[in-house]
């Protein structure tokens, strides 16, 4: 599994913003979090961390941080 910081490398590239821009208070909303967004970020998720994350609730956050929080909790639904 890789880090979080290898993941937000990956999630900067998809959402085009610098890496160093994304920290927990970063609004989703001001990128295009689309649909397209949401499946590579879905892939890199499934990449990085080898977890299946649901899209709806990615779809729902607002923001990285609830972003990262969503995976820490998929991870803890897959790894019990």
């Amino acid at each position: 599994m890789m880090s979080n910081q290898a993941f937000l490398q990956a999630l900067a590239a998809i959402l085009d913003v610098p890496a160093d821009q994304l920290h927990d208070d970063f609004p989703l909303g001001k990128v295009a979090w689309n649909s397209m967004a949401l499946l590579a970020t879905i892939a890199e998720i499934d990449k990085h961390f080898k977890i299946v994350a649901d899209g709806t609730e990615l779809g729902s956050c607002n923001t990285v941080g609830d972003l990262l929080q969503t995976i820490e909790n998929a991870k803890h639904l897959n790894f019990p």
